[in-house]
């Protein structure tokens, strides 16, 4: 009995650390959210390679143009570039504030970042763990750089809210209110049938086996789909080997862990992103189309990654390695991924 006090106490203080820092610390998931938005915010034009730093194309050149033209004529200068209109009106209304270039990135970055913080806080059941993954997935990297689709995403977050309460009509309203700021924003919308499928556990077995199908066949499979429907699709290799890996891995995690009590939409979503990322090897806008996915994942590991299923001192254990993974995931790509320039980053004053 001497023994087993020591124990009960060092088990119960674990338990006290999950339900109150992790589970229910808000004050540091609000904390989180504010040092990452001063970090885009504060950033310098530099960062970012769409931004266009020091040059007349790019967001910031463009910016300037739209903010100077009439409103009866906001995309004189823009032909070609393909601007959804929702983005150039966006343009215009921040011009008639101000023109300043560090002001504009700031009110991007506050547009685009405060869905994910509501995303996160009210449909992560261990928010301050969502958070660090998160923020490790390519999709926080659009924050840096791709400022229309970052935009769209952050709606189609807070879609989501509508996919979970079955209101449909807002749901296509908030995806179509989206694609006025990237097109893309489109694939979004099979997310609420996916959201409702409940796949066997034999189907989410093959659904593991046609990942790695997928990767290998992916660029004929392309050409067969873009041809059939007559369209013309870029077609070459990219470098998505890894994070393929990283989220088949995941998945295999989560459908191992997963039970009656799991988020079965959410997952079914992250399948989704997992698809999309084998496709996308072989096409870099396809790939960006699974940046709409991927937040899932950060919604569907963590209460994984707490289930009782191994003592305290193992989950402990498991859930550090893995959040460890994903912060070295997260500080990889933001040293080694070119259009976020990141690796550069400094603050605007110097």
């Amino acid at each position: 009995m001497f023994f087993e006090k020591p124990n009960v106490l060092i088990q119960n203080s674990f338990e006290h650390i999950n339900r109150d820092i992790i589970r229910k610390s808000n004050r540091l998931t609000l904390f989180i959210f504010l040092v990452y938005l001063a970090i885009l915010c504060l950033r310098h034009p530099l960062v970012g390679s769409d931004l266009g730093y020091g040059v007349s194309f790019g967001y910031l050149g463009r910016f300037s143009r739209i903010a100077s033209n009439p409103w009866n004529n906001l995309t004189s200068g823009l032909e070609g570039l393909h601007y959804e209109i929702g983005f150039v009106y966006l343009d215009k209304l921040i011009g008639c504030i101000t023109t300043n270039t560090n002001a504009y990135i700031a009110i991007i970055s506050v547009i685009s970042f405060l869905p994910c913080y509501y995303f996160i806080k009210k449909n992560a059941e261990y928010p301050v763990e969502s958070w660090l993954i998160f923020l490790s997935l390519p999709s926080a990297l659009m924050m840096y750089s791709g400022l229309r689709q970052a935009i769209a995403m952050g709606i189609c977050l807070l879609a989501y809210r509508f996919v979970k309460e079955k209101r449909l009509i807002k749901f296509i309203i908030c995806v179509f209110f989206a694609s006025l700021f990237h097109r893309t924003a489109l694939f979004f919308l099979v997310s609420y049938p996916m959201y409702y499928m409940n796949f066997s556990k034999n189907k989410k077995i093959t659904s593991v086996v046609l990942l790695p199908l997928i990767f290998i066949l992916k660029i004929p499979l392309l050409k067969a789909i873009t041809s059939f429907f007559g369209a013309s699709l870029e077609v070459g290799e990219t470098n998505a080997f890894m994070l393929l890996t990283l989220l088949s891995a995941i998945y295999v995690f989560v459908i191992i862990m997963s039970d009656e009590t799991s988020d079965v939409g959410a997952i079914n979503l992250f399948y989704v992103a997992c698809i999309i990322q084998a496709f996308g090897g072989a096409n870099l806008l396809i790939t960006r189309v699974g940046y709409y996915f991927l937040p899932f994942v950060s919604l569907v590991l963590p209460p994984l990654l707490n289930k009782k299923v191994a003592s305290v001192r193992t989950r402990v254990l498991i859930k550090t390695v893995v959040l460890l993974c994903f912060v070295a995931l997260g500080l990889y790509l933001l040293a080694t991924t070119d259009w976020a320039n990141t690796v550069n980053y400094k603050f605007y004053w110097k």
